[in-house]
């Protein structure tokens, strides 16, 4: 098995609510600025795949990881979605880079959760989009 490391890390914030942008806005400037702490790669040439975890549920928005690419550099590139938090997001991106699919992988987390106004409405919602 191959070591592997960290070799940047990047966030927008930590704050009960986030109303001025939208998860795709946060993803973007945390992604850009994860990229700048690894030394300033660029994804669309650096990055061999991507790794998106977020979860429909908690977004509000069917098939949400249709959004993923785009914001941290993915478009038309290897992007897999999981449905969990960061640490399955780094377990994945282990068994990618062991598999020898790629060398550098990136790794995006993110909920946004304070936009749900109501949780019982994202209950019905999963349970009958009609």
């Amino acid at each position: 098995m191959n070591r592997i490391a960290v070799i940047g890390v990047g966030w927008y914030g930590f704050r009960p609510t986030t109303p001025e942008v939208s998860f795709r806005e946060m993803v973007f400037e945390a992604s850009s600025r994860a990229y700048a702490d690894a030394g300033n790669i660029n994804p669309r040439n650096d990055v061999d795949s991507f790794i998106s975890c977020q979860e429909d549920f908690w977004e509000g928005i069917g098939i949400a990881d249709e959004f993923a690419p785009d914001q941290i550099g993915g478009a038309m590139r290897p992007t897999m979605t999981v449905t969990g938090d960061s640490l399955q997001g780094l377990a994945h991106a282990l068994m990618h880079i062991n598999s020898g699919i790629a060398d550098i992988v990136s790794v995006e987390a993110h909920s946004k959760v304070s936009d749900i106004l109501t949780f019982s409405d994202i209950v019905k919602l999963s349970m009958d989009p009609i």
